[in-house]
């Protein structure tokens, strides 16, 4: 299947508005957390901060209202973070109503160069070549953007909803073969919500590269499905669901072939001892796809299925009991990385080798309450834990080995992270509320705090 991206997306030269130096905020205030600033004099384009020696550089940017980062990403000596945003002051003045999703660009050395909101609230994003998909929502409607190097909104598709539909995810995918990969087709996911019916309906709905919709497909189920996750696979897409009766629960894979038009396929993964579970989370692997599965007593394992989709295996994980968890595979090392919460709230990070017997828990984790990111990078794995008094990252370069460090306080959380291993340092994206000393300032309510350590 070829997939394509438009060569005005291909093709985007950068259009930025030049930055200026000067308008640094002005340390937090211990009793409300606001800066010194006004309106007035505030500078949307203003340099980083040196804070103290822990970090290299640290900004917060957003309003008197509240900032989240979904998604980051790192493009030609270029930071982008989308998010949303209820701010109408400081660096989003002038935000229209209804515009709730945000891209802010900034340069490595964290210094904001561009803004730009979107109707409706941020649903997804991603990154293919050298421009971005984004998919916002609303109540009526969702919103289909392609943009790209610059924030430009080449293309741009409202999808009408009716009363009940929720957009859940878009899957895209592209010819390895091609001497220019480009998307072809985009499918969105979209939950349909009846009261006589609920989460028994799925509907696919596919356009193609210039955001004209084709004929898409309804998927239903005497089972409620509840998403997960969708990706590629073969000539086609597959999605990942949890399929939930009063007689019992497991997951299931939908497979569709493109054009939509053909006839789909639901695989259930019923385990052989009508064990009940659910998948916490779902990630491609060999060729197919790992979930991390839970039961309801908290037993956590991993099911892995290859280019077989019929044939699916279990990978016994050292008893815990899970109430969530988060899966990650780590294509350099050829390992999992499996992180759980238990029911008192108590961390474990355990990393299993597929291939063989090599379990590893590491005490490291045991404090973790949540992990919030993870990136892998030149045989380095990244993750952003939260905990108390402060929030911190840790970095694993083989052989168990790891190295942490904590910053921030206990208003921060990480949100995203982007390493620099040829350099030795890493950006955390993060919101906070800061009110304490160890953040340079902050507008009111949770902004978002740009930070560059240095671990190396």
């Amino acid at each position: 299947m070829v997939h394509v991206i438009t060569a005005a997306m291909l093709l985007g030269v950068f259009f930025y508005r030049p930055a200026r130096d000067g308008g640094k905020p002005t340390a937090a205030n211990p009793s409300d957390g606001g800066t010194a600033e006004t309106p007035a004099d505030h500078d949307k384009f203003r340099a980083a901060r040196i804070l103290d020696e822990s970090v290299m550089l640290e900004t917060n940017l957003g309003g008197s209202g509240n900032e989240s980062v979904t998604a980051a990403f790192e493009l030609s000596g270029r930071l982008y973070l989308f998010g949303e945003t209820d701010s109408q002051n400081y660096d989003f003045e002038g935000r229209s109503e209804g515009e709730n999703t945000f891209l802010i660009i900034t340069d490595l050395a964290l210094k904001p160069l561009f803004y730009k909101t979107f109707k409706g609230g941020f649903a997804k994003c991603a990154h293919f070549n050298t421009a971005f998909l984004l998919m916002t929502k609303s109540e009526r409607a969702a919103e289909l953007f392609a943009l790209d190097a610059s924030g430009t909104a080449v293309l741009q598709k409202e999808i009408p909803l009716e009363t009940g539909e929720v957009p859940l995810d878009f899957v895209y995918g592209y010819d390895e073969q091609s001497a220019v990969t480009a998307i072809d087709e985009i499918v969105v996911a979209v939950q349909m919500n009846l009261k006589s019916e609920p989460q028994k309906k799925i509907k696919l709905i596919p356009f193609d590269a210039d955001f004209k919709q084709k004929t898409g497909r309804i998927i239903y189920n005497a089972y409620a499905l509840e998403y997960i996750a969708g990706f590629p696979y073969g000539a086609g897409y597959a999605f990942a669901v949890n399929m939930r009766s009063d007689i019992g629960s497991h997951m299931a894979l939908i497979v569709c072939e493109s054009p939509l038009t053909l006839p789909h396929k639901l695989i259930p993964y019923e385990l052989n001892s009508g064990r009940d579970y659910l998948a916490a989370r779902v990630t491609p692997y060999s060729g197919g796809f790992a979930a991390l599965i839970i039961d309801a007593d908290g037993s956590a394992d991993i099911l892995t299925v290859g280019f077989d989709l019929n044939a699916a295996q279990i990978i016994l994980l050292p008893p815990h009991k899970a109430k969530s968890g988060e899966l990650f595979f780590d294509d350099y090392e050829g390992v999992f990385y499996v992180y759980t919460r238990s029911q008192t709230d108590l961390g474990r990070f355990i990393e299993v080798n597929p291939d063989g017997p090599r379990t590893t828990a590491y005490d490291t984790f045991s404090t973790c309450r949540s992990l919030t990111a993870y990136r892998a990078a030149r045989g380095a794995a990244y993750f952003g834990c939260k905990n108390m008094p402060s929030p911190y990252v840790a970095v694993r370069y083989g052989a168990g080995r790891f190295s942490e460090f904590a910053f921030g306080g206990k208003s921060e959380n990480i949100a995203e992270l982007i390493p620099f291993p040829v350099d030795g340092y890493i950006i955390a994206v993060c919101t906070s509320a800061a009110k304490n000393s160890k953040v340079g300032g902050n507008f009111g309510g949770d902004d978002i705090w740009l930070v560059k350590i240095r671990y190396e």
